[in-house]
């Protein structure tokens, strides 16, 4: 495996330290945060200055995206009572940090590193959990309002795509929701126009996360017919929304409810 060495974050503590208090979130960032090393070595970004108000910023209009969906989607909490929701591949997180700071939802986030695990913990003061490799181990031992996969899904490869829909599908409540995203159509532009499956179904043995396995975690397009197809095959499943492109200009997002 191909690896490269690892920006310092401490290098531009005094811009990261001002982009927080900014935006009213904890200031650290671990050194194997993927997404801020994807955003501080590319070659978009002129200044480090702006890859790093990009890190925040973008953070920021994740959660108000997430809450929207939730607002849209889900019945209001019990007075006194917090809508729970597990930040499913939260990695180091990135926008776990903005989510800790609403009023009237309780965070848990959950990351294959042990690392991302600890740092959430001790940093951003949020209760994580470890996932696992093979979706038939994972276990959280709860359910919650809301599963949210930010991005997972474009990683999965066919073996395991349906596993992984199944199992975060269980860790949600009756009434629940799970919200996630998926590289489809419009993001084929990025990987060359590439030939679907005859399901609708694309995978490249590649990933910006140089510790994971390819073949476990690499790049994923499907179509919403794929997606569909999945989701049909989950008992007490039912889509309520779907948008073309909806995160980031190209990710696919999807919400579905479980029923009563």
């Amino acid at each position: 495996m191909t690896t490269t060495a690892l920006i310092d974050p401490g290098d531009f503590a005094a811009t990261i330290l001002e982009r927080a208090r900014l935006y009213g979130v904890a200031p650290d960032i671990h050194r194997e945060d993927f997404i801020f090393q994807f955003l501080i070595t590319n070659p978009s970004f002129v200044r480090k200055e702006d890859a790093i108000n990009y890190y925040f910023m973008d953070a920021e209009n994740s959660c108000k995206k997430l809450l929207g969906l939730i607002s849209m989607f889900l019945d209001p909490a019990p007075a006194g009572s917090d809508i729970s929701i597990l930040e499913f591949a939260a990695g180091y997180g990135c926008v776990s940090r903005h989510l800790v700071k609403q009023q009237g939802y309780k965070v848990t986030p959950c990351d294959i590193h042990p690392g991302a695990v600890s740092f959430i913990s001790e940093k951003i003061g949020l209760k994580s959990h470890q996932s696992m490799h093979r979706p038939q181990d994972f276990r959280v031992g709860e359910l919650y309002d809301i599963c949210f996969a930010l991005s997972f899904f474009s990683h999965m490869p066919d073996s395991t795509w349906q596993k992984w829909l199944a199992a975060l599908f269980e860790t949600v409540k009756p009434g629940g929701l799970l919200i996630f995203t998926t590289q489809g159509r419009t993001s084929a532009k990025f990987f060359g126009e590439p030939l679907l499956s005859e399901a609708g179904y694309w995978f490249r043995e590649e990933s910006e996360q140089q510790d994971l396995d390819v073949s476990e975690y690499g790049q994923t397009i499907v179509t919403p017919g794929y997606v569909f197809d999945k989701i049909s095959a989950l008992p007490n499943a039912w889509p309520c929304f779907f948008q073309q492109a909806y995160w980031w200009s190209h990710q696919d997002a999807y919400v579905i409810r479980k029923a009563l």
